[in-house]
């Protein structure tokens, strides 16, 4: 399944004020340039706009309760990246966390059927702590990453789905998951690397390059990353 990534405000993202990027695609746009936003002024969109805002102020308050700091940014401006993920960032996250554990578990293999919810470094129950807290700690998939420095991952708007079973919303900073990949950017596995599979390499190397552009976007234009799948 394909993962939408967005750089923009957080109520336009909440008002659907914004092209996706197959919509972007099929017009012919560059999904690096800004998309523009449908323009209406109508009583229905004004009232979508207002609604929208008052919960991204409810999601960041929650956010703020959680990690007992002020979150505050200019939560305004365009789009500025709508674009896909078709590995997304799993195996990313499954190779920072493997880093750690490389005395139990020697090499890094690829996931089965390419599912790296399944590998084995996902799997534990009892990983120990890791140095990319960020990085493992927000899914990357449903959430929101937002240009203001804190330490760990809250978890934000609670959903069902499954047959009942309750997820959330992963809440991060920038900052953060930036040092992060600084950090783990020269420990990436380079092409001949024996204990990394090769065909994981593809899926870590993509995930890496597409989640380090965001945040570079994310802090140029100090606005959040939007992770929609």
């Amino acid at each position: 399944m394909t993962l939408d990534i967005y750089v923009m405000p957080l109520w336009r993202f909440k008002a659907g004020e914004y092209d996706s990027p197959l919509e972007s695609w099929l017009d012919d746009s560059d999904a690096q340039t800004p998309v523009k936003p449908r323009r209406s002024f109508s009583p229905v969109q004004l009232w979508k706009r207002w609604k929208a805002k008052r919960q991204a102020k409810q999601i960041i308050a929650a956010a703020a309760r959680q990690l007992d700091c002020d979150l505050a940014w200019s939560d305004d401006g365009e789009v500025v990246l709508a674009e896909q993920a078709a590995y997304g960032f799993v195996a990313l996250r499954a190779y920072a966390q493997w880093l750690d554990l490389r005395e139990a578990i020697p090499c890094f293999e690829h996931s089965p059927r390419g599912n790296y919810y399944e590998h084995p470094v996902m799997l534990r129950e009892e990983p120990p702590p890791p140095r990319f807290q960020h990085l493992v700690e927000h899914n990357c998939h449903n959430g929101y990453l937002v240009p203001v420095a804190f330490d760990r991952v809250a978890q934000v708007e609670p959903y069902q789905v499954w047959g009942g079973y309750e997820f959330f919303h992963s809440f991060g900073s920038i900052p953060a998951i930036s040092r992060e990949l600084a950090t783990l950017k020269p420990l990436l596995p380079a092409s001949d690397d024996p204990a990394v599979a090769d065909e994981a390499k593809q899926f870590i190397q993509d995930g890496f390059s597409t989640l380090e552009t965001a945040c570079q976007i994310g802090l140029e234009h100090e606005l959040p990353i939007i992770f929609y799948g």
